[in-house]
């Protein structure tokens, strides 16, 4: 049997899945984002309800990606990224 010598395509990097903060105070978004990434990929994903539950994880821990929402109660998602 040979291997395919193909790329491999994955979301995945090869240092282990990226990870994604979702950051949104309706928790029925959060949830769905969560699903959908899931889903859709290896993805660590940690979710928070507003930017300072955010800005806690980015304190102790490098992320690859921040999906917000822009309206937040305690910022702007647009300050928070």
């Amino acid at each position: 049997m040979t291997r395919s010598s193909a790329p491999d395509n994955s979301p995945v990097p090869e240092d282990g899945p990226a990870t994604v903060l979702v950051v949104d105070p309706d928790g029925v978004s959060r949830r769905f984002v969560e699903g959908a990434l899931s889903k859709a990929g290896n993805f660590a994903v940690e979710t928070v309800e507003d930017a300072a539950g955010a800005i806690d994880i980015l304190r102790n821990q490098l992320v690859d990606l921040i999906i917000t929402e822009t309206d937040l109660r305690d910022m702007n998602g647009v300050q928070l990224v």
